[in-house]
């Protein structure tokens, strides 16, 4: 079948997770509403490969195969518009990922992104509003979220409607289950071992996150769904948009300390979708417990529906709901407060390169994108001073490198590291790998987004904000910053001289800096 009104598409996303490949085929319409028509699920334990030996073998790669191959018959038996194709822990930890990728796309003719935890996250908070309306008002109270999968988990805290913390941790339900594998035949309490694994863990965390009051707990994770199906056993009507902290616990002392084959049969599950349902209880009762709450918001949320919302929203010009660019921002702060920075510093600059970049559209012909990794560069440029102050901008692009910014990509993180890297007096060239190793349009983007940067961070050398009232003249051959002061302003003078050489190579122009005396 095939969506034949211009305002309906056919959309599927699949999902190569650590313990299954889930599909979803959708009817989505301009309005953002998404009809589920089919969501096939396959399972296969790649994980066990990954978390245990580093590496997927090739018998679970030819099965792999063989799983796409019918996935990509229903895409073309939908006559699908679109459709996304990601992979997350399991593949993304693999040693010899790049050989699967390539493998599977000769065997199946089908490309694969492998996505970094912040995308997953991102993609997956991304479809809430879909099943929980007062999402935004569970934020403003204070809502802990967990998203429990099979190589990691997702913590993230909102309160006051503001983003406060968020990490990802490779504890996930299948990780922890493998890891400890080996230990379970020497105890006779292996779940207490687990809990034990979990504490210390999350040890760090934990602080951070008793830091703000959380009146509310959100779970996101297969698990979570076959609690659900126990507690709806024999049951008419039932609401699985929540869970009582009181029913959570009677399934949770029911079924700890049982077998896998245990709760299979007590239950009349499938074997394979409990395997992982202890280690992902613990977990939920440990965040659990962090809370003031006596319920469990779960909405029927999965990375493959974030998809399909990704692309609705995207094909149609709508907003992610559940997540905005303020959540990324204040994610990026936190970040520069974990390294000390000089936050008025850094504000000055962003205000400052934010003015620069609004001003010279017609220069550079960029987009709300390339302003949100200029913003970002620019609250994130000195971090590294708190590790050395020598080549901290080499330190800087180092720590972003190797963060877990809410929404951003691995290439994403590439582009902003390179400009920040360039934000000092070297220039960007291909002479540096870090440089070379990007596109040619991601090449002249960081060159000409660190030549903001550059003249930013030099109109603040003292640190001390000393220019007011700063203005942009552009014309056809002169590009001119105005800028008042009180103060002696000859160190900014100077490093203005001296980082102006990037940006008059790459637009053309010789920025020029016109200071009034108040």
């Amino acid at each position: 079948m095939k969506a034949t009104n211009l305002n309906h598409h056919i959309m599927a996303a699949i999902d190569i997770g650590s313990y299954s490949i889930k599909m979803k085929i959708a009817d989505v319409d301009s309005n953002g509403g998404i009809l589920p028509l089919e969501t096939p699920r396959k399972f296969i334990n790649l994980g066990k490969d990954t978390f245990i030996t580093g590496k997927i073998n090739n018998e679970h790669l030819e099965e792999v195969c063989n799983i796409l191959k019918n996935f990509k018959k229903l895409i073309s038996e939908y006559k699908t518009d679109k459709y996304m194709i990601v992979a997350t822990s399991a593949l993304r930890e693999a040693v010899n990922c790049d050989y699967i990728l390539d493998y599977i796309f000769q065997k199946t003719g089908l490309k694969i992104d492998v996505i970094s935890e912040s995308e997953e996250r991102f993609f997956t908070y991304g479809s809430i509003m879909d099943n929980l309306k007062d999402f935004h008002r569970l934020k403003q109270e204070g809502v802990l979220i967990t998203d429990v999968g099979s190589g990691g988990v997702e913590i993230t805290l909102f309160s006051g409607g503001d983003l406060i913390f968020t990490q990802y941790v490779r504890m996930g339900a299948l990780r922890l289950k493998e890891v400890l594998s080996t230990l379970e035949r020497r105890t006779l309490n292996f779940p207490n071992l687990i809990g034990e694994y979990i504490e210390s863990e999350i040890d760090t965390i934990k602080v951070q996150l008793l830091q703000s009051p959380i009146n509310n707990y959100l779970v996101i994770g297969s698990e979570i769904n076959v609690m659900h199906d126990i507690l709806a056993s024999g049951k008419k009507e039932y609401n699985r948009s929540f869970m009582a902290k009181e029913a959570f616990y009677k399934i949770f002392h029911k079924v700890i300390g049982k077998s896998q084959q245990q709760i299979a049969g007590e239950y009349m599950l499938n074997s394979e979708s409990v395997e992982t349902l202890v280690p992902a209880m613990l977990m939920y009762e440990k965040f659990l417990s962090f809370t003031q709450t006596d319920r469990i918001f779960t909405p029927a949320v999965s990375l493959c529906d974030g998809l399909v919302r990704y692309m609705s929203d995207t094909k149609f010009g709508l907003r992610n709901k559940a997540f905005s660019e303020k959540d990324i921002i204040i994610s990026v702060r936190k970040l520069g407060e974990k390294y000390s920075y000089d936050s008025k510093h850094a504000e000055q600059v962003e205000k400052v390169a934010l003015l620069l970049f609004d001003n010279s559209k017609r220069l550079h012909g960029y987009s709300d994108k390339e302003r949100l990794f200029l913003q970002i560069a620019a609250i994130a440029h000195d971090i590294g001073k708190y590790i050395n102050i020598k080549a901290h901008n080499i330190l800087s692009h180092n720590i972003i490198l190797n963060s877990d910014i809410l929404g951003l990509s691995k290439n994403d993180l590439h582009i902003i590291a390179n400009i920040i890297r360039y934000h000092a007096n070297n220039m960007p060239g291909m002479d540096d790998f870090n440089y070379k190793a990007l596109d040619y349009d991601s090449r002249i983007m960081v060159s000409k987004l660190a030549a903001f940067l550059k003249l930013a961070d030099a109109l603040d050398r003292s640190h001390r904000q000393k220019l007011s009232d700063v203005k942009i003249v552009l014309s056809e051959q002169n590009f001119t910053i105005k800028a008042e002061t009180n103060r002696d302003s000859l160190l900014e003078e100077w490093e203005f001289e001296n980082k102006s050489n990037l940006f008059n190579e790459v637009y053309g122009i010789k920025p020029n800096l016109i200071i009034k005396r108040k």
